[in-house]
């Protein structure tokens, strides 16, 4: 064969190798850290295990890196610091939280794009309730507001609205057919997952919240933001600054809680700016555990838009009200919970007008999880001392507040479903579980 067509042939092939490569890495390599809801690994052990390795966060020279991303809340930019000249100083950004989160946003409902086949829309104006519950509305809209590290993208690979966000994290073989139909599905008109979307909180008064034990959503978000784990969840955006400096603090969860959270908070910490640059201080370091465990700062992300984040305008209380507060009038929450997330997925679409025969859960895709299942993370394990666990639970006192008045207020969990849940966030922080008043996550 001549030289030059065997080059020719060669350089045809070429695009369909770098297609079949695109397809290998949309399905292999982009989705998430799990979100199943199962709490596998956490230990309240007081000696871990002799097998724990040690590990050292190489610094950003070591990674080639020369800029860290941190965001801007009021443009989509994002502010790119060079990391080769030290001691840059990042604004806390809790006076930012304060003013987007009770925003006014005045969108037009009629604008808001419909996805519901006109054929449910007749069947459920046509079909009669299951349950005869006066509270509940048979015709409503619901926005669905996804808490990341909380099961979130499993549930939104099942709803028609939330699928077309989280298709990267969805089972390929859930992706292959088309959204199980569903009345939670159909209702669901608008998704929000952490600021993007936020109109969703004024056009509707109904709501779909996800939501974990706060102690595992918070574990989660450690391995999701680790920066040896950065590759295989999000190898196509930059390194977020506040990554850089947390784990290059607390390269383990264990260092994280026993260390960077041991002792008080330090003062002012919401109006503290925060230093960025190698070779952080003890004090420093503390300041940065703090700020990113408890919400403060944006630069982590997930744990920035916490449970006060998706809650604050469903609850009638500003940040210092006691937890007397009522839910706003006429606003409806439905709550499905990560560690019980198929019964609450079955019981929500039965208070909507489903049989139990039907709508249930797919049984032939298995057990709810994304796709994120199939990663192998180089960082993968959550073991964190009895001391270093207490430390955390008082931590996120308020965030554990929020949670329970979260699931007190959700029309679709019952008695025996509070007592389950109470019980099992009191096994792992006693105290919070049964605090009442921020007063008391205070002394």
């Amino acid at each position: 064969m001549p030289f030059s067509v065997a080059m020719k042939r060669h350089w045809l092939q070429m695009p369909c190798l770098l297609f079949l490569g695109l397809l290998l890495f949309e399905y292999g390599l982009e989705a998430n850290y799990s979100e199943r809801g199962e709490r596998s690994d956490l230990l309240l052990d007081d000696q871990l295990p002799d097998t724990e390795p040690f590990l050292e966060v190489p610094l950003w020279e070591d990674l080639g890196l020369e800029y860290c991303r941190f965001p801007d809340f009021y443009d989509e930019s994002r502010h790119r610091y060079s990391l080769g000249q030290e001691e840059h100083w990042v604004e806390s950004g809790w006076k930012h939280r304060e003013e987007l989160k009770t925003a006014s946003y005045n969108f037009d409902p009629s604008k808001i794009k419909d996805n519901t086949n006109e054929y449910y829309q007749m069947l459920l104006r046509t079909q009669q309730p299951r349950f005869n519950f006066t509270s509940l509305k048979i015709q409503r809209n619901i926005s669905f507001l996804h808490l990341g590290k909380a099961g979130g993208s499993s549930i939104g690979c099942h709803l028609a609205e939330s699928r077309r966000y989280v298709r990267k994290h969805c089972d390929p073989a859930l992706m292959r057919r088309p959204v199980p139909m569903s009345p939670l599905s159909l209702h669901v008109n608008c998704f929000n997952h952490m600021s993007g979307h936020q109109y969703c909180l004024d056009i509707n008064d109904s709501f779909l919240v996800n939501a974990r034990h706060p102690i595992d959503r918070i574990a989660s978000w450690y391995l999701y933001e680790h920066p040896l784990n950065h590759q295989v969840n999000y190898a196509e955006r930059d390194y977020h600054c506040g990554d850089l400096m947390l784990f290059s603090c607390y390269p383990t969860f264990d260092a994280l809680v026993s260390n960077g959270l041991a002792g008080s908070p330090p003062p002012n910490l919401k109006e503290q700016p925060l230093r960025m640059q190698s070779n952080l201080t003890q004090s420093q370091c503390a300041q940065w555990a703090w700020a990113a465990v408890q919400g403060h700062i944006p630069s982590t992300y997930h744990n920035f838009y916490n449970y006060d984040w998706y809650t604050h305008r469903l609850f009638n209380m500003e940040e210092e009200d006691d937890s007397d507060a009522k839910t706003a009038p006429s606003k409806e929450i439905f709550v499905i919970r990560a560690e019980h997330m198929v019964h609450d997925w079955k019981t929500i679409n039965r208070l909507l007008g489903g049989p139990d025969t039907q709508y249930s859960w797919p049984e032939s895709l298995g057990t709810p999880q994304n796709s994120a299942q199939q990663k192998v993370l180089p960082v993968s394990t959550t073991n964190a001392s009895s001391f270093g666990i207490q430390n955390l639970c008082r931590a996120l006192c308020l965030e554990i507040l929020t949670y329970k008045r979260l699931l007190s207020e959700a029309v679709n969990l019952g008695a025996a479903d509070l007592k389950l849940s109470l019980e099992e966030l009191g096994e792992v922080c006693p105290d919070e579980a049964a605090f009442v008043t921020r007063q008391q996550c205070r002394r």
